[in-house]
C-alpha cells in the first residue's frame, strides 16, 4: 500500500470517528421540536400548515383589533402619556 493510500484511509477513519462522536451528542427529536427547529413528526404536514395559517391569522386579527382600538392622541395627553409640544399650546 502506498503512502497516499494510507493517508486517505487515515483521513476516512478520522472523519468517521468525528461523525460518530457528533451523532452520539446530537439532541433528540423532542428537544428539536421544543426549540422549533423541526416540526412535530406526530402531526401530519397538511395539518401543520393549516395550524400555522390559523396562528398567523389569529395574530393578525389580534393586532388589527389593537390598532383599531388604540387611544387617540388627545386621550394620551389627558392621561399624561403623551406630552404636548409647546408650539401646540394655545394661550
Amino acid at each position: 500500500m502506498s503512502k497516499k493510500e494510507e493517508n486517505n484511509i487515515t483521513i476516512i477513519k478520522d472523519t468517521s470517528k468525528t461523525l460518530e462522536e457528533q451523532l452520539a451528542h446530537r439532541p433528540d427529536v423532542q428537544s428539536l421540536v421544543d426549540r422549533n427547529i423541526i416540526k412535530d413528526p406526530k402531526v401530519a404536514p397538511a395539518l401543520q400548515q393549516h395550524l400555522e395559517e390559523l396562528e398567523k391569522r389569529k395574530i393578525e386579527d389580534n393586532l388589527r383589533h389593537k390598532i383599531d382600538h388604540r387611544p387617540s392622541p388627545a386621550e394620551l395627553v389627558e392621561h399624561n402619556i403623551l406630552k404636548v409640544a409647546p408650539e401646540n399650546i394655545t394661550p
